[in-house]
């Protein structure tokens, strides 16, 4: 990743990520994908606490089963039933005391475009649209979450390396 890119990932306080397209995609997601996804996003949401980071998921689905789990998980932020993200995501800001400058967001499609290009830092998977590859700070190479996070959370703790 580009110097830039890892300064303003250093910087980074709330790491939110769209749910379909993104983190899960919808074909062949089995029960067991399911188990393991939620495993993986509580030690995500265990990782970045200790380093006092937050982890949410921004999504336009419903309140499902999928949806009750997630909110389960300590330590995770969870906004649903969200077609308008940024005012979705406005309340949560200012309920953390924080700016958007602190704020990574993870999108593929149109709908994310918005709270994609008000946040302090912005990807895409490589699956996302065109449009948005377009407007976002990097794109992953990654389309799984377990990659995605790694690609990430790889470079944020290659960052500290060297600031430190």
């Amino acid at each position: 990743m580009k110097a830039n890119i890892l300064k303003k990932l250093s910087e980074i306080k709330l790491y939110l990520f769209d749910l379909e397209g993104v983190l899960i995609h919808k074909n062949n997601f089995t029960d067991e994908d399911q188990n393991r996804f939620f495993i993986l996003i509580e030690e995500v949401c265990n990782k970045l606490s200790i380093q006092n980071k937050k982890i949410g998921i921004v999504t336009a689905r419903g309140e499902d089963q999928f949806v009750l789990k997630l909110r389960e998980i300590l330590k995770c932020e969870v906004i649903s039933s969200s077609i308008e993200k940024v005012s979705s995501v406005d309340k949560l800001v200012l309920q953390l005391s924080m700016n958007y400058d602190s704020v990574f967001y993870a999108g593929d499609d149109i709908l994310d475009i918005p709270l994609l290009k008000k946040c302090g830092l912005s990807a895409a998977p490589s699956t996302a649209r065109r449009e948005v590859k377009r407007i976002v700070d990097f794109t992953f190479k990654s389309n799984t979450a377990i990659e995605i996070f790694d690609e990430l959370f790889f470079n944020v703790n290659e960052m500290k390396t060297i600031t430190h």
